[in-house]
């Protein structure tokens, strides 16, 4: 509903766009705030945050994009303002966080063997990089959230994002070593 009514108001079909955000709101939306449209067996199901604020959001667009009647406007703006209190209160009801509260910290790598004569596949998001040894290469991993391990070709040890070992060719010999723990 609230997607057709958004492609209403974009496209410029004003009354019809005006007519149904009045209608939802009339009838939808409770005093609290909260939307009451649910039947069995939804009764227990709330609507999603997100469709609050796009009803909030859908109101001002009608606002300002269909130049919405003042009396349109004045008879839902204490409808749109008990959304926009029910949000608040929300927020004031969720938990605080610090702001020196540490992030959660992906989990340290977990290394296994090295796998002779295999390279890993691709590169991490982060980018290409590479490192003069296998040590200073897995730190690098560890740092990117796509890096799958590391791959020894040509001297030099590269972050790689394959977490599955390919066979090398005899023409391009290769060693790999995969993160066993790997977390997406």
């Amino acid at each position: 509903m609230l997607s057709v009514d958004d492609a209403l108001v974009s496209w410029g079909v004003c009354g019809t766009a005006l007519d149904h955000i009045a209608f939802y709101l009339d009838n939808y939306i409770a005093s609290t705030g909260e939307v009451s449209y649910f039947i069995p067996p939804w009764t227990s199901e709330g609507d999603s945050i997100a469709d609050y604020g796009r009803l909030i959001d859908l109101f001002l667009r009608a606002i300002n994009l269909c130049d919405a009647p003042l009396a349109w406007q004045e008879r839902h703006l204490p409808t749109v303002s008990s959304i926009g209190a029910l949000l608040l209160r929300m927020r004031n009801a969720a938990p605080k966080l610090s702001p020196n509260a540490p992030s959660e910290p992906k989990p340290a790598c977990e290394w296994g063997p090295e796998v002779p004569h295999t390279y890993l596949a691709g590169y991490p998001a982060s980018g290409q990089a590479s490192a003069p040894t296998l040590a200073a290469a897995k730190l690098l991993c560890d740092k990117s959230q796509s890096c799958g391990g590391v791959t020894q070709q040509h001297g030099r040890y590269e972050v790689r994002a394959g977490r599955q070992a390919m066979k090398a060719t005899p023409k391009q010999p290769a060693n790999s070593w995969l993160i066993s723990n790997f977390v997406k």
